[in-house]
């Protein structure tokens, strides 16, 4: 990463064949991680449209509301060690994406969360894993802009 006049500019090169840990997955959601890795989440077509709440079919975005929003997928980081992946299961952050915190746990949060009628209380979004796959803790992480009332 460079950092020029204020701008931070990122170059994403792959430098590991990562087939053993995706195979088929359709990789989604790449992110950076603080010490420079490569992160990204892989979904088998299925689940990717449980977690996006839709397809692409020749070009146009198809809605599809599943009867059940949890999912399974693959975190994949890419490292100066080498390649690892893990296997998260049951999670429903609506269009997820990924970061890892410091302590090297995985920050599974959704773009979309559904509110109560009321609009008082969000859905829980925010989940943070292990990198044994299991639920460390979970949480609503409600960004709202100026003009939101």
């Amino acid at each position: 990463m460079i950092a020029r006049e204020g701008r931070l500019e990122a170059e994403f090169i792959l430098q590991a064949d990562v087939t053993k840990e995706v195979g088929e997955l359709r990789p989604s959601s790449p992110s950076v991680t603080y010490t420079g890795a490569a992160l990204w989440l892989a979904f088998d077509e299925e689940d990717h449209i449980r977690a996006f709440e839709g397809r692409s079919i020749e070009g146009r975005w198809q809605h599809e509301k599943p009867s059940d929003p949890r999912y399974n997928v693959s975190v994949v980081m890419q490292d100066e060690r080498g390649v690892r992946s893990v296997t998260l299961r049951g999670v429903h952050a609506r269009h997820p994406c990924v970061q890892l915190l410091r302590d090297e746990e995985i920050l599974i949060v959704g773009k979309r969360c559904r509110f109560t009628d009321d609009r008082l209380v969000a859905e829980d979004n925010g989940y943070v894993f292990g990198w044994d796959g299991m639920e460390r803790r979970h949480s609503c992480w409600v960004m709202r802009s100026k003009t939101s009332r």
